[in-house]
């Protein structure tokens, strides 16, 4: 694993998050190239749920640790589609990590998961 570190700080001390499993309706963003030369490119917003993982991270910020756990599924997420869950052949039943859905408020999820 790559060592990683912060040049500098925000308002939250550099910090570590631990490689996690779980599970939640979450986003994914490409960049879609409009065509021709000087062509302008645009967000386009997917999103789906199944279990999931994150690597470690070590990273600092300007708002709170509560805010970031919070607002966790409205960030677009990059994980291996392949092998989505399975870090360091980890599961989330191995974690012992909540699962995200037991974190964000409802208007924090994509639209398909919310409940009308």
């Amino acid at each position: 694993m790559t060592a990683q570190a912060t040049e500098g700080e925000g308002r939250q001390p550099t910090h570590t998050h631990p490689p996690q499993v779980h599970s939640h309706d979450h986003y994914h963003v490409s960049h879609h190239h409009r065509g021709g030369p000087l062509a302008e490119w645009e967000h386009r917003t997917a999103w789906h749920t199944h279990e999931h993982n994150h690597a470690s991270l070590t990273h600092s910020h300007d708002f709170s640790q509560e805010e970031e756990t919070r607002e966790h599924a409205r960030e677009a997420h990059d994980h291996d589609h392949t092998a989505p869950a399975t870090p360091l052949g980890t599961t989330a039943a191995t974690t012992g990590l909540p699962g995200a859905r037991d974190v964000p408020p409802a208007d924090a999820m994509p639209p398909s998961s919310r409940v009308p």
